[in-house]
């Protein structure tokens, strides 16, 4: 067997510092814990969980409570070590005390949780890096909260709500991702019951409501005005959908229809006009899949083709076709795209479907309106080069004369250049 080289005998690794043995090591520990407050903090706690769980406890206690009563400022300077610590303080809660007390480790993250906004207004800088330390804490919460009783967890949760810090509402969603909403149910019902009325309390509410998969506590936080805008009614509906509420969510999506509407109760004229907003007709349709009009949903989903372009609405609206049909509906859209008012919503549907035949008879057919960038320009004429060289040195062509005409001689030159290689005169 090889012997290992005196170069890689040298290396800080497990192995060879193991080699040291545990009195060297623990010199070493000893000498660095003295230079290094934070050190020997760590090494304390360490000493204190092979002792077990009721020395642990006051340790990291000291730690947290610290946090929850320190208001020094945090300079540039301290700024980099507090944060290693905040975050090492997350650590030991859940690598060392959660496999011993879930329930103690979950009460010290509610704590940290709680402590934010005072932790928040001591530091000066590095607000990035601490609200990823959060969002972790966050996390590791939702991680554990399964181990408590809802009733406790719901009550714990809500008095560390109390705390009112801005990023609850992202931090609840990161709490109950995937996880049993039993303790947000719980959680609902303190809020309510603890937090005054208040901007706050209705952004934690909408949060809570979600977790709780609660649709009518969710429309609830929402006033009769706001019900009636297109984007938060979309998102109501479709909540109450996943709950199978069906009939409740078209109510709501009536309620916020805007534009002409159509006679009955199918209102598939709403497809025709530009006020419609896409989000909230996605939920039509989906609204209108799940109460069996399926003939309205490809009337809608066809009119907002022409009206948007968007390739998921043909996409949608072809797959139910019969053979053949699918291909005349294609080629219908294909028709509309090319004679689009808008010359680069146009283009860029056949470039993207793909379509470039297509594509290249109408750059032919309307240079005079091309308006791309060079970018655009570029890369549309990479895919027609081989097949059609013509269209393709148009648009280069042109997204040169645009790039003159600013003064970019460099882009200019080298779209010239791309066009010249093409061997094709103007």
């Amino acid at each position: 067997m090889r012997r290992p080289s005196a170069a890689s005998l040298k290396r800080v690794t497990a192995e060879n510092l193991i080699r040291l043995g545990p009195d060297r090591l623990a010199s070493l520990l000893i000498e660095v814990g003295e230079a290094r407050a934070e050190w020997k903090r760590r090494l304390r706690i360490e000493l204190a969980a092979a002792q077990g769980v009721e020395h642990l406890a006051p340790e990291i206690d000291k730690r947290v409570a610290a946090l929850e009563t320190s208001r020094g400022r945090i300079s540039h300077r301290q700024r980099s070590l507090f944060l290693r610590e905040l975050g090492g303080l997350r650590i030991l809660i859940t690598d060392r005390m959660a496999p011993l007390d879930r329930a103690a480790a979950l009460d010290f993250l509610w704590r940290l949780l709680a402590a934010a906004p005072l932790v928040r207004a001591r530091l000066r800088h590095g607000e990035d890096l601490l609200s990823e330390i959060f969002a972790d804490i966050a996390q590791d919460a939702g991680r554990l909260i399964d181990s408590v009783l809802p009733a406790v967890a719901g009550r714990r949760l809500a008095e560390a709500l109390q705390a009112g810090d801005r990023a609850w509402p992202e931090w609840i969603a990161l709490i109950f991702d995937q996880r049993s909403s039993a303790v947000a149910v719980e959680a609902l019902s303190d809020v309510r019951s603890m937090i005054k009325p208040s901007p706050f309390r209705t952004l934690i509410v909408r949060a809570l409501a979600r977790a709780a998969q609660n649709p009518q506590a969710l429309l609830d936080s929402f006033s009769e005005e706001d019900r009636r805008r297109p984007a938060v009614a979309a998102d109501l509906a479709r909540q109450f959908m996943h709950h199978g509420e069906v009939e409740k969510a078209g109510d709501l999506l009536r309620a916020a229809m805007r534009g002409p509407k159509a006679k009955g109760e199918n209102f598939v004229i709403l497809g025709a006009t530009a006020e419609i907003d896409f989000d909230w007709e996605t939920s039509w349709l989906q609204y209108l899949e799940q109460s069996a009009q399926r003939d309205a949903a490809q009337e809608v989903r066809w009119a907002s083709f022409l009206r948007t372009l968007d390739p998921s609405r043909l996409r949608d609206f072809l797959r139910p076709l019969a053979d053949f049909e699918d291909v005349e509906a294609e080629y219908r859209a294909f028709e509309h795209a090319a004679t689009f008012p808008g010359f680069r919503t146009g283009l860029r549907f056949l470039m993207e479907w793909p379509a470039f035949p297509e594509a290249a008879k109408m750059i032919e057919l309307r240079e005079a309106e091309m308006n791309l960038t060079a970018e655009e320009a570029e890369a549309w004429a990479a895919k027609l080069q081989v097949r059609f060289p013509r269209a393709a040195n148009l648009l280069l062509r042109k997204a040169a004369a645009r790039a003159f005409a600013r003064r970019d001689f460099a882009t200019c030159d080298r779209l010239t250049a791309e066009a010249d290689h093409l061997g094709l005169d103007d």
